[in-house]
């Protein structure tokens, strides 16, 4: 089955008022399960005129705020506007090939850890909200495959997640990286036959 990992970083808890930061996109195929790196990736981080956010968020994502207060000069490095972010996504997926609707808008499987209840909430703020890109209704995430009933209160972290897959590391939150862990846990789940 095909699906895109999908991750965002954002600028606090509250998507009333928090804004996105970077959004990351990888295809995957889980029954091919190419190597990582060779995936399709879609990348960018999201200029805004002001950010607005939680004092936690805003710091942890001091590396990101380098990266967009210097994008004139970060060539290497792909930014958009939040008007721009879903037409970029659209043509990336486009061009790959997808589910299409008849209007044109492309219809794609997601995983993501909290996509569901957070990353989305993001994206339905943005202009075009599914007019380009419709994200289907059932969601791949790894936090309901490695929950343990015996131990949890709570679905478990990302971090947790890949402790009991028995990956070492730490998640740096990147919305690449997080996107590249989804994927790790899936596949972990559900091994090439």
């Amino acid at each position: 089955m095909k699906y895109v990992s999908i991750d965002i970083e954002s600028t606090g808890l509250n998507h009333d008022i928090c804004q996105v930061l970077e959004f990351a996109a990888i295809i995957d195929d889980l029954g091919v399960q190419a190597p990582i790196e060779t995936l399709p990736t879609f990348q960018t981080y999201i200029l805004q005129d002001h950010y607005i956010g939680e004092p936690y968020a805003l710091a942890m994502h001091a590396e990101i705020f380098k990266k967009i207060a210097n994008w004139k000069k970060n060539t290497g490095l792909n930014f958009c506007s939040p008007a721009d972010l879903l037409p970029r996504f659209h043509t990336f997926l486009t061009t790959l090939g997808g589910y299409y609707e008849p209007n044109g808008v492309v219809r794609i499987n997601v995983a993501g850890k909290n996509f569901g209840n957070f990353d989305s909430k993001f994206l339905e703020k943005l202009p075009h909200y599914n007019l380009l890109v419709r994200f289907g209704h059932r969601i791949l995430d790894p936090a309901t495959l490695y929950f343990d009933p015996n131990e949890d209160t709570e679905l478990p972290s990302t971090e947790k997640c890949l402790e009991r897959a028995g990956f070492k590391g730490e998640v740096k939150h990147t919305a690449t990286e997080d996107a590249i862990n989804v994927i790790k846990l899936l596949r972990k789940k559900y091994p090439r036959k």
